[in-house]
């Protein structure tokens, strides 16, 4: 049997957590807070969308699930309800953890790749729900770093978020790769960073493969992560 090596280059993976350690069931036609305000689901989502999207996404870069909560209720001129802000983030955190499950083979992968002497950290732009989730699916002990973008106050794909999960695997870029699926732009932003970084795209059954152009296309593709050891080994002969 041909022996296993260890592709000694790429010594610290940064891995990203929506679409490529973590997957989400549809979202229900009708959610639990916005049932247990007695809100119609559409006036509850336009509130939410002050603090979820784009460009600023304050819910990514810094604003906790009080303050986003206490901001939508007001919105909503639901005032009496300010003091029931805690219950309704744990009521919107729990049904966002029952839609949430692990791709394939996503623990067994960490794991090996840990066995392999490689340094681990999650790179994602996830608010505190997405830390919360990733936190419940044992994902942050499997591996030795995380860099969400809610505590660093910065998103992929500016350079800060990179800079930082780089330090954290304590590697120089060249010895360091991007396992991502191509979102926000993040592959080309880890390029813009520093070209020498690797770029490795992992495919999304969600997203056609012509949907990412350019550098985010990534220097080589996987169709999921736990493919991501055989493509290492590869680069290592």
């Amino acid at each position: 049997m041909k022996p296993i090596t260890v592709n000694r280059r790429l010594q610290g993976l940064a891995i990203d957590l929506n679409g490529v350690m973590i997957d989400w069931r549809p979202a229900p036609e009708h959610s639990a807070v916005a049932q247990r305000l007695g809100e119609p689901e559409a006036n509850y989502l336009q509130a939410c969308q002050e603090y979820d999207a784009a460009p600023a996404h304050p819910f990514e870069v810094g604003l906790s699930c009080g303050e986003r909560m206490r901001g939508i209720l007001v919105k909503l001129g639901r005032n009496d309800l300010l003091d029931k802000v805690d219950d309704l983030v744990d009521l919107e955190l729990d049904e966002l953890i029952a839609r949430s499950y692990l791709l394939p083979g996503v623990l067994e992968t960490l794991e090996k790749l840990r066995a392999d002497g490689r340094r681990l950290v999650i790179c994602s732009n996830a608010s505190p729900y997405g830390v919360s989730v990733a936190r419940e699916h044992g994902l942050i002990d499997a591996v030795d770093g995380v860099t969400f973008s809610c505590h660093v106050h910065v998103r992929k794909p500016e350079p800060g978020i990179y800079e930082r999960s780089v330090a954290l695997l304590g590697q120089h870029p060249e010895n360091c790769a991007l396992v991502d699926d191509g979102n926000d732009d993040a592959l080309a932003g880890a390029k813009r960073f520093n070209r020498a970084m690797t770029t490795i795209r992992v495919d999304h059954p969600a997203q056609p493969p012509e949907s990412k152009t350019g550098l985010n296309c990534g220097d080589h593709r996987i169709p999921g992560l736990n493919m991501l050891p055989e493509l290492l080994e590869f680069l290592s002969e």
